[in-house]
């Protein structure tokens, strides 16, 4: 007899308006927090003066006291506060269900490029680039408040030429068509492929000027006569952009947004249906596989499995977890913010799964539940197995040696190891022509630790980060292999 299995998910409603103390405690806790993280001492009054309200309507706005129907006006506040587009979304739901920025509206998507590119802008600038490339400035003040706002007057916005057409593009290396080009665990997810380029022709008809500026997210810039075939001008730096810095940081925002989106994508495990990988942690090789559940893609779960010093668990999430194990934690805030995936479950071992399992009754959910989890268990071990002994077999690598470097010895540069193991070096061709089998090295304890080149190299594979940590784990632990038991 099959068992219904009753997808239940938890909700808190409240049919209620929102109350109107919500939105104010929420700009408090940012701007406390901006405060903090800036070393600042931004008073309610403060804000206020900073987008043009005077203290006592502000104060009114805030706690609905005067509701404003501006929604320039809460997003000019959040722009004030440095919050990002997911918290500005957030405030305006807190205020009267004011709509989210919206990416399908062009002056939307233009607001939020300005806040992905240009992380504290301040709502001055939001303003005059609004105005500058043809957007409505920011409507903040209701007439019956003030006669005073934000307008076209109050800012500089002319500029040379106009935008005539503005591409973003995505390049994917042709190499990647074939599998990672360097057939490491470490670069087949890295971030550092999201890579876009924008392409942006502006000019005066008037004088038949055009000019084509491009720009990608690993910081080229440069600008040439459209259709001149002279060679472009490069840029190292917006200062040395001149008459195209605004347009320039334009082509910067609006290329953050793609790369944002692309982030996004190679965040979520659903979009390639499964993923493994490994990397040192804690002195050991971690090796994690995660998949989403798609025999009940209702309850949205992603399993995630890891394996380090002989031990299995199994995790359950409501989003994908894998890029928070590949990623040092420094990295992934950097690329996906500080809320780092939290396990709604957590089983240590297959046995505790069928302990569980045992203590229920078999028509019930949590029987199912528990099936699911043993089969997921079962299902991914021999994954994580597999994996793992083709790192120790050396049919998988961490860091391919031989596929990074066209000689092992350069390593060497890679740990800053040169002088210590008497490298010379072929002044023609700039490689590596000989070098010491083994170098003494002075461990953090103070003391003497013999590495040989076998060490480096199986170091690197392993993705131990530094020459302190080979002589930390060397000097522990006897050998750099260990890493693997």
């Amino acid at each position: 007899m099959s068992t219904n299995m009753d997808i239940t998910r938890e909700f808190t409603v409240d049919y209620a308006p929102i109350g109107k103390k919500e939105f104010a405690k929420y700009i408090k806790e940012k701007r406390e927090e901006n405060n903090e993280a800036l070393g600042l001492e931004i008073s309610t009054r403060d804000l206020g003066a900073i987008i043009g309200i005077d203290y006592e309507m502000f104060r009114k706005i805030l706690n609905q006291q005067k509701p404003t129907k501006k929604r320039d006006c809460i997003i000019a506040i959040c722009v004030a506060l440095d919050m990002f587009p997911g918290e500005i979304d957030e405030a305006l739901g807190l205020y009267q269900y004011m709509p989210a920025l919206d990416e399908e509206n062009p002056r939307d998507r233009f607001i939020k490029s300005q806040i992905t590119g240009n992380y504290k802008i301040s709502v001055a600038e939001l303003n005059k680039r609004l105005i500058q490339f043809g957007f409505p400035g920011l409507d903040i003040q209701d007439k019956r408040s003030s006669k005073k706002k934000i307008s076209a007057e109050d800012v500089v916005v002319k500029l040379p030429y106009k935008v005539l057409e503005l591409k973003v593009r995505t390049p994917i290396d042709s190499d990647y068509y074939y599998g990672d080009p360097y057939d490491s665990l470490c670069t087949t997810y890295t971030p550092a492929r999201c890579r876009s380029i924008g392409d942006m022709l502006i000019g005066d008809s008037s004088k038949k000027e055009y000019y084509h500026l491009t720009a990608s997210t690993d910081g080229y810039m440069s600008s040439s006569v459209y259709r001149n075939g002279d060679l472009p001008t490069s840029y190292k730096s917006l200062e040395e952009c001149g008459i195209f810095k605004d347009y320039f940081i334009e082509l910067h925002n609006t290329i953050a947004l793609e790369k944002e989106r692309l982030l996004s994508i190679l965040k979520d495990t659903k979009n390639y249906q499964h993923r493994a990988s490994a990397r040192l942690i804690n002195d050991k090789i971690c090796v994690f596989y995660e998949e989403f559940n798609y025999i009940m893609p209702e309850l949205n779960e992603y399993y995630v499995m890891s394996y380090a010093s002989g031990k299995y668990i199994l995790r359950v999430y409501n989003e994908s977890a894998f890029m928070s194990y590949y990623l040092i934690s420094d990295e992934y805030k950097r690329y996906y913010g500080d809320c780092q995936p939290e396990p709604i479950e957590t089983y240590e071992s297959l046995e505790q799964i069928e302990h569980l399992l045992s203590s229920v009754k078999k028509n019930s959910q949590d029987n199912a539940r528990y099936r699911m989890r043993k089969k997921a268990f079962e299902r991914i071990k021999p994954s994580i197995d597999t994996l793992l002994s083709d790192i120790k077999a050396g049919n998988k690598y961490i860091q391919n040696l031989n596929a990074i470097y066209d000689y092992p010895e350069e390593t060497l540069k890679y740990y800053d190891a040169e002088a210590a193991f008497r490298c010379t070096y072929n002044e023609e061709f700039g490689d590596i022509i000989g070098c010491s089998d083994a170098a003494d090295f002075t461990s953090e304890s103070g003391a003497t630790i013999s590495i040989t080149l076998q060490d480096i190299f199986k170091a690197f594979e392993y993705g131990v980060p530094n020459i302190n940590e080979i002589c930390r784990i060397k000097e522990q632990y006897g050998s750099i292999e260990s890493v693997l038991s």
